[in-house]
């Protein structure tokens, strides 16, 4: 069995142990790092796939380009000139529902107006109104079966599939939505949320309105993310692949981790 020592030892190279490597390196490049991953490969749960010059993605198909961090990871993974952008005005979303693709609106009077659920799953959404804001941290799914219905669970799982890469059972609304929740707890509603917060809402210069993020991804798919992220890691010192984690212990200083290949 071989030991090592690091100053810092990271479980996991998806998207989220590869971005806390390169950010932590960039503010300390004197770490001594290492991220271990069982596959053979970075990424996680992201993965793009081509075939007959169509793109699939695996899991998270983007990200908002609303966030510095965000943006600051694409500059340390050198990915500036990879982007590809579609805002979120004119983005298109497609959701199969029996066995049928079918388009998702992206304003709430079109949503409203589409043939994707039944009239009365239309009304249950205004329901929202008068729900109180669910206790705890709740789950993405029983979140907005409490505040909109049933009916729109399979929508959500959609857009939060795609963005996430998770199970919308498992998934906290707190953390991937605090911005709406926020809205739901401070007015009761999410609906009189975001007609009070679109009333605030100052016009850009333009006069056209508020501008919206755009969804980002890159011209070979979110799988290039990892791949840039991992590329500058020493393979074998800084980034191991092929290395499961088996045990972690606490010590007097520090902690010990145990894998099938290191110590």
């Amino acid at each position: 069995m071989q030991s090592k020592q690091a100053d810092v030892l990271i479980i996991g190279g998806g998207l989220s142990g590869l971005s806390v490597a390169r950010f932590l390196l960039s503010e300390r490049p004197d770490l001594s790092l290492q991220v271990l991953e069982k596959h053979d490969r970075p990424g996680g749960a992201i993965f793009s796939h081509s075939e007959e010059g169509y793109l699939a993605e695996w899991g998270a198909h983007g990200f908002l380009d609303n966030c510095e961090e965000s943006r600051k990871l694409i500059e340390l993974a050198g990915l500036e000139g990879e982007m590809e952008k579609a805002p979120l005005g004119k983005f298109v979303r497609y959701v199969c529902l029996d066995g049928k693709l079918r388009c998702i609106p992206q304003s709430p009077k079109k949503i409203l107006a589409a043939n994707l659920v039944s009239p009365w799953a239309k009304l249950r959404v205004l329901a929202d109104l008068w729900r109180s804001p669910l206790a705890g941290e709740p789950s993405v799914a029983a979140w907005v079966e409490h505040r909109f219905g049933r009916a729109l669970v399979p929508f959500a799982d959609a857009v939060f599939t795609g963005t996430y890469a998770g199970d919308i059972d498992r998934l906290k609304i707190d953390a991937v939505m605090p911005g709406v929740r926020r809205l739901e707890q401070e007015h009761g509603s999410v609906i009189r949320g975001l007609l009070g917060k679109r009333k605030s809402m100052k016009k850009d210069a333009s006069g056209k309105g508020p501008v919206l993020p755009a969804m980002t991804s890159f011209r070979t798919g979110m799988g290039r993310l990892p791949q840039a992220l991992a590329q500058p890691l020493e393979l074998n010192n800084q980034l191991l692949y092929r290395t499961e984690l088996k045990e972690v212990h606490r010590l007097a200083e520090g902690w010990e981790v145990r894998t099938a290949q290191h110590v």
